[in-house]
């Protein structure tokens, strides 16, 4: 692996970590080479990279910007429809999260720091909430996205709606 794939590797896990979010602006090259400690030609053609590889975007006059990984919610958007006419689809990917969700919550369980815990517990606790049962979906989503979303530090997982004999004490 070169040295500009090494940068434009760890530049992805500060987006997929949360650090660097989906339609945040990107920090300037100077900026980078300096939290990163590598010289700017290297974040320079890091960030060339990412560009080619759609996960960042440049607005000219505007700077750089870490691309909409996921497009906004729409009643009408193709897979609303595709899972409309096709129901069996929508209980597969559920039965597939379901799989995922439980080996999620056994290895955050082993793996939880008392931070990860207080965080975990402050986001189910938000789900919780009366407040929060409304029927808006994007709501629901963002909520249930801060909950199984891994913290910042990506070796744990948190635990989602599984409700394992590991975790049970986080929940």
């Amino acid at each position: 692996m070169s040295a500009y794939e090494k940068v434009a590797r760890r530049l992805e896990e500060l987006i997929l970590d949360g650090t660097l979010p989906p339609g945040g602006k990107m920090p300037s090259e100077r900026l980078l080479a300096a939290r990163l400690n590598y010289s700017r030609p290297l974040i320079r053609e890091a960030l060339r990279e990412l560009r080619g590889r759609g996960v960042i975007e440049t607005h000219h006059g505007k700077g750089s910007f870490v691309a909409e990984m996921v497009a906004p919610t729409s009643t009408q958007g193709p897979l609303q429809h595709l899972l409309k006419d096709h129901s069996r689809v929508l209980y597969d990917l559920l039965e597939v999260r379901e799989l995922l969700e439980g080996q999620a919550a056994y290895y955050a369980a082993l793996r939880g720091t008392d931070e990860d815990r207080y965080r975990i517990t402050k986001a189910f606790n938000a789900m919780e909430k009366p407040d929060s049962q409304g029927s808006d979906p994007q709501v629901n989503a963002d909520l249930d996205h801060r909950f199984t979303v891994p913290s910042r530090k990506p070796r744990t997982t948190p635990c989602s709606y599984t409700h394992c004999k590991v975790c049970q004490s986080w929940c």
